[in-house]
């Protein structure tokens, strides 16, 4: 049975002493910026990780999945998604997950419960919110995001540079 626990900050300290955020491939300082991090069990076990992080912008809340190898392709990536997805429905902010083109695996996943918005260099953006709360300005603000905050002046919502846009009106 899955499990979910809020991780607070003395927990933060005693899994990475751990370990734990090593074996996971989780950057230490992205879980501990984030707003929210959640640890997930499964029988009892600890089998990976889930942080919440608005990252300087309000419109979004980007979601990282760490998951134990001997725990993927069992499904639970699913499940565990679909409890995010359940979590947030309600807030105003979109839910954003990324993961690198060469996870095949997430990319199924999240194909599955999202919708692939856009792709920066080898970088895949899934939009896990309800695709009409995606304005163009929202979208434009993403792209603005990878310029940590600064506007993208010569980025405009089409194919350009790095960027492909996916998203379907």
């Amino acid at each position: 049975m899955l499990d979910f626990e809020e991780l607070d900050e003395k927990l933060i300290y005693g899994l990475n002493d751990q370990g734990l955020f090593d074996l996971l491939g989780c950057d230490y300082m992205r879980v501990v910026t984030s707003f929210l991090n959640l640890l997930i069990t499964y029988n009892n076990e600890i089998i990976g990780i889930i942080n919440f992080n608005t990252e300087y912008t309000r419109d979004f809340i980007f979601i990282d999945l760490y998951i134990k190898e001997e725990y993927q392709n069992k499904g639970l990536g699913k499940e565990i998604t679909k409890y995010v997805i359940n979590m947030f429905k309600n807030n105003k902010e979109l839910l954003i997950s990324q993961t690198k083109e060469s996870n095949i695996k997430a990319n199924k996943v999240l194909s599955n419960k999202g919708k692939l918005i856009l792709k920066y260099k080898d970088i895949n953006y899934y939009l896990l919110s309800d695709l009409s709360k995606l304005t163009d300005e929202k979208l434009q603000k993403l792209i603005d995001h990878r310029y940590y905050g600064e506007k993208s002046k010569k980025l405009i919502l089409n194919n350009k540079n790095d960027y492909i846009v996916i998203k379907n009106n």
